[in-house]
């Protein structure tokens, strides 16, 4: 299973990896047509700045994650150590956004479900972690 590490030392919070997850999520290459998609794609990561320093906020593929024990529509599973999201089964309860711990589940008040991280669908390679201008990102394969 893959996680998406962070440095935050080398995090210069430009926010690319934010587009480029969004971009992505929109299936398309280009900003252009991302923008005009409806409904608007959203990013499922976040780089925050707290305390001077920068977070990234990411989900961290819990091995007992919290958001799939309280989702009561069965949205949330984990699935071969990767907890997974079907958004067509999200009831936009936001029990899930509550439960965990990390703050990287969010809300997709448009559509009123939630939207985390899905490793871009479990691809070789990450939107976020390529777009990385200054390799703060990164995969690393785990158990």
């Amino acid at each position: 299973m893959k996680k998406i590490m962070f440095i935050a030392e080398k995090c210069l919070a430009c926010k690319t990896c934010e587009l480029e997850c969004a971009i992505t999520h929109a299936n398309t290459t280009n900003i252009n047509d991302a923008i005009w998609k409806v409904p608007q794609p959203f990013p499922r990561l976040r780089i925050i700045t707290e305390n001077g320093k920068n977070k990234i906020l990411r989900c961290m593929q819990c091995k007992k994650p919290k958001c799939v024990e309280v989702c009561e529509s069965g949205a949330l599973k984990q699935e071969n150590g990767m907890v997974t999201l079907n958004e067509e089964k999200c009831t936009g309860c936001w029990n899930c956004i509550e439960a965990c711990p990390f703050k990287s589940i969010f809300k997709n008040e448009l559509l009123n479900i939630a939207i985390k991280c899905d490793l871009c669908n479990n691809k070789e390679k990450l939107a976020c972690v390529a777009s990385c201008p200054t390799g703060a990102l990164s995969i690393k394969e785990v158990n």
